[in-house]
């Protein structure tokens, strides 16, 4: 029998805010083709997100919700969607990380589809900067000042800046673009007094298992991160190991590079690389068919708890339809519907896929901000990870990374609660289209044994159902 120890008595670390998910604010968008959710399929979809208890979630923010051709429009029927999908978050207790753009330098130079609004009239760099800056204060002004919108409270600057996405500016290097917006939206932040209502998260650095872009940001920043961010995935399609020790040598390689400024860090994107255009076994046919993604998925979000993380964000939380989109092929689009997340769209079906159901427990159970988190010793293929959350709940998460049954004892250095067994045995899940939540199985008080079939994993929660 194996066994593993809970040293309960004295928090490792008191940082957690929780389980993230890349979400984008799309659902009450207009698109070209009437590819719109129905009202019913809207509260569906915001009931499941409010059931697991998203704690926040990533969105896109794109600059064409606002530019009408000559000017930014902060009344447009684009930026009346994307703050009520806003406040349908608030409302269902989940923060906001707005992604301001997506390709730098390509969104302010010239993107892929004609002309940046902060180009026109200018080929400066600094000034395409400057109106960048510009913009990203306007929107946190419009939207959590005027509209109100508290729970947007994170700024990402575009996403996975390390790569090259258009033509760079005269004497610039890659790294220096992304440097430069975030110091200006820093700077203007400042200057319009709204700096202290949001968070900037950043470089968003993947895919890498070692970040040396947090390392040269981290040297140069001059204070405008707030919190440091990057990424990586499993590349191996075979499921059938352990991934709990990629996941945690990535995370202390991002977290290392920025320890001298003692801020938070972020596992901003994770999941199984997206090579659906190129292999026939893929990350999405896996999403469809296989239980044992959520236990690759806790496996990263275990290593997380244990190495002081803030956050993490899965890619993708749910599958989604692109407004205006009808992109295929690569990167899991079919005519703009992005299926990479752990559930298809509402107008596709309304059953999960298998790994959503053990995905749920993770944000649903494991707390969010005000989490505090405890050491505990694991043995072998057995990972754990223990929490008190914000509400003052206890829970473990065990997970069995074998092919084959494992027994264990837990032993822990102090009395804790009564804790209620959600258990995820992938051989188990039938999917079904009432996306009901896994429930309790059994209860255990004190040191206690149990038994995990293959590649499963249990959250033991004080919570009752």
């Amino acid at each position: 029998m194996k066994q593993i120890r809970i040293h309960n008595d004295r928090p490792k670390f008191d940082n957690w805010a929780g389980f993230g998910g890349v979400y984008h604010g799309y659902m009450f968008q207009p698109d070209d083709a009437g590819r719109a959710y129905t009202p019913e399929q809207c509260e569906e979809e915001l009931r499941r997100v409010g059931e697991m208890r998203l704690r926040i979630a990533r969105t896109y923010f794109r600059y064409d919700y606002t530019w009408n051709g000559t000017a930014h429009d902060w009344q447009s029927v684009h930026i009346e969607a994307f703050a009520k999908w806003c406040a349908e978050m608030g409302k269902r207790g989940v923060d906001v990380a707005m992604q301001a753009c997506w390709w730098c330098p390509m969104d302010l130079n010239g993107d892929r589809k004609g002309e940046s609004p902060f180009r026109i009239g200018t080929n400066d760099w600094n000034e395409m900067v400057r109106r960048y800056a510009v913009w990203v204060s306007d929107a946190v002004r419009e939207l959590v000042v005027r509209r109100g919108l508290s729970n947007i409270r994170y700024l990402v600057l575009f996403t996975e800046p390390g790569y090259t996405s258009g033509k760079l500016p005269e004497g610039k290097e890659q790294w220096e673009c992304w440097l430069d917006c975030a110091r200006a939206v820093n700077r203007q932040l400042t200057a319009d007094g709204l700096r202290s209502l949001v968070k900037l998260v950043g470089p968003n650095e993947g895919s890498t298992a070692t970040s040396p872009m947090i390392k040269w940001v981290a040297e140069r920043e001059d204070g405008c991160v707030d919190i440091y961010s990057s990424h990586n995935y499993i590349q191996n399609l075979r499921f059938d190991f352990d991934t709990y020790d990629d996941w945690a040598l990535w995370m202390k390689n991002g977290m290392d590079n920025c320890a001298q400024h003692r801020k938070p860090y972020w596992f901003d994107e994770y999941g199984l690389a997206n090579w659906t255009a190129e292999t026939e076994i893929c990350a999405q046919r896996i999403r469809w068919t296989d239980g044992l993604y959520a236990t690759h998925m806790a496996l990263c979000n275990c290593a997380a708890l244990n190495s002081g993380v803030q956050s993490t964000t899965i890619w993708s939380l749910l599958d989604q339809q692109w407004p205006d989109s009808h992109s295929d092929g690569r990167d899991s689009f079919v005519d703009g519907e992005h299926r990479c997340g752990i559930a298809p769209t509402l107008r596709q079906s309304h059953t999960p896929y298998a790994g959503y159901y053990g995905t749920c427990l993770l944000p649903r159970y494991l707390g969010g901000e005000g989490t505090l988190t405890y050491a505990s010793e694991d043995d072998g293929h057995l990972r754990c990870a223990f929490v008190r959350t914000e509400t003052g709940a206890e829970a473990l998460l065990v997970i069995n990374a074998t092919g084959e049954p494992v027994s264990f004892r837990a032993d822990f250095d102090r009395p804790h609660m009564t804790l209620h067994r959600r258990l995820a045995d992938p051989a188990a899940i039938v999917p079904e289209p009432e996306a009901k939540r896994l429930p309790a199985d059994k209860a255990v008080e004190g040191d206690f044994e149990d038994t995990l079939p293959a590649w499963s994993f249990a959250v033991y929660s004080s919570e009752e159902d």
